[in-house]
């Protein structure tokens, strides 16, 4: 028998693996990770056919420089329009109730932890398909208006603009399950609880 692969543990013990539940999976996941996988073999095998094509083909350096733009624009296209897109969603269950069933039926953060600011892992993408996670506090997205789409823009603040991030997810989903749509309802009031307490003060 193989045994068993240990999963590792993380600096913080309340982030550990075993501690987070999935709330939402994005529906064009599978298909977002195989055109970015696709796009990158096109640009590879583009820029490996580029020494062919300029000693061999004897063709003048503007179309092997041809060739290679070719090849890499639709990997630049592909990940532009993929970079911000959501695979999964996790949060972060306290230790001692992270078997509770209950805790599934509605969303509250004070219980998920006691400051009412409990973790987030967003997984995106990054260009070579490979999964990048982003472990946040709740409080730290806010959501952008996006009326009459079917997206949902969540921006991560930070001090620096480094660790500012745009999340595109979608709201169809999201109201599928009780639990996430409350938490999609949750961001959606602390935005908008923001929006006019900055319009009240910059008023005075």
């Amino acid at each position: 028998m193989k045994p068993l692969k240990k999963i590792a543990a993380h600096k913080n013990p309340k982030l550990n693996l075993e501690n987070r539940m999935s709330i939402y999976v994005g529906p064009l996941s599978y298909h977002v990770r195989r055109y970015k996988r696709l796009a990158l073999l096109f640009c590879t095998c583009g820029f490996l056919l580029i020494p062919s094509i300029y000693i061999y083909g004897k063709a003048p350096i503007v179309g092997a420089a041809g060739a290679g733009i070719s090849a890499i624009v639709p990997l630049c296209f592909i990940n532009y329009l993929s970079a911000t897109y959501v695979s999964r969603i996790f949060i972060y269950l306290p230790p001692q109730r992270r078997y509770e069933p209950s805790l599934r039926k509605s969303f509250n953060p004070y219980t998920l932890h006691s400051s009412g600011d409990p973790y987030l892992t967003v997984e995106t993408f990054d260009w070579l398909g490979g999964i990048e996670e982003t472990t946040l506090r709740l409080s730290e997205l806010k959501e952008i208006q996006n009326k009459g789409l079917q997206w949902v823009t969540w921006i991560r603040r930070g001090e620096n603009n480094k660790d500012r991030k745009k999340f595109y997810v979608e709201k169809k989903i999201l109201k599928q399950d009780v639990f996430s749509k409350g938490l999609l309802e949750w961001i959606e009031k602390q935005s908008g609880l923001e929006q006019i307490q900055g319009s009240s003060i910059d008023k005075k």
